[in-house]
């Protein structure tokens, strides 16, 4: 009676046994590398009920040094999160990702161009006010704005009106009145300049006119000195 009920489990185990000849289920994953941003949860010869591989997990990233220049996410997260949230490299040395877009699965975007300059300076704030240097940090505000507006992310940010502001001058109808008003008023001053600066010239010639007028008439009054002379009349001395 007792091998007919122990009958049933020599059955499945022995369905089990010729299973194993088949298949493996060592569930042993891709060896890990050193640059790879997932590694195994699990010991190499482990696997789950069912024979498949233990599943992957994603590497825990480690902070590194602060970045000198940002990458777009973090630009994004010190606006929205304050200065606390400036970028950080990993501490692997084989990583282009930072900190925070590799802890969170994202791409890390580089910075255009026309960002990087004031990218930058928003990390340094953002680095000093972390350093309690926050005395030292009078724009913060305006930093985050322009770095928004120059990453494309200035939905919130109230330049439009702002530049609305500074092109009502440019249609006020007393500017360009003023603006004429200058260029005559110089004008008047330069032909003044002019005129002056003539009539010096004419003195001097004419200071010029008189002293040839008066070495004309010396040199008449000795031709004529000398020629009653050779006829032997005697004029008073010329003075």
């Amino acid at each position: 009676m007792s091998d007919e009920r122990q009958s049933p489990l020599l059955v499945r185990s022995a369905k089990r046994d010729r299973a194993n000849k088949h298949y493996d289920f060592s569930g042993a994953p891709p060896e890990d590398r050193e640059d790879s941003d997932y590694h195994d949860g699990h010991d190499s010869g482990s696997g789950d009920m069912d024979g498949y591989p233990a599943k992957r997990s994603r590497r825990n990233p480690i902070q590194g040094e602060p970045r000198v220049t940002p990458c777009v996410r973090c630009i994004k997260n010190m606006g929205d999160n304050g200065p606390e949230c400036f970028c950080r490299s990993q501490a692997a040395n084989n990583t282009s990702a930072c900190y925070e877009c590799a802890r969170v699965g994202r791409k890390c975007e580089k910075l255009p161009p026309n960002a990087v300059t004031i990218g930058q300076s928003l990390q340094l704030a953002a680095r000093r006010m972390q350093d309690n240097q926050t005395a030292n940090v009078t724009n913060w505000s305006q930093l985050v704005a322009e770095a928004k507006v120059a990453v494309g992310d200035d939905n919130t940010n109230p330049h439009p009106a702002a530049r609305v502001a500074i092109q009502r001058p440019a249609a006020s109808a007393e500017i360009p009145a003023l603006n004429v008003a200058v260029p005559q008023q110089s004008s008047l001053e330069h032909i003044l300049l002019r005129i002056l600066e003539g009539i010096e010239t004419n003195n001097r010639l004419t200071q010029q006119l008189i002293a040839i007028s008066r070495s004309t008439d010396k040199n008449v009054r000795r031709l004529v000195e000398m020629s009653l002379a050779n006829q032997g009349e005697n004029l008073a001395p010329y003075e």
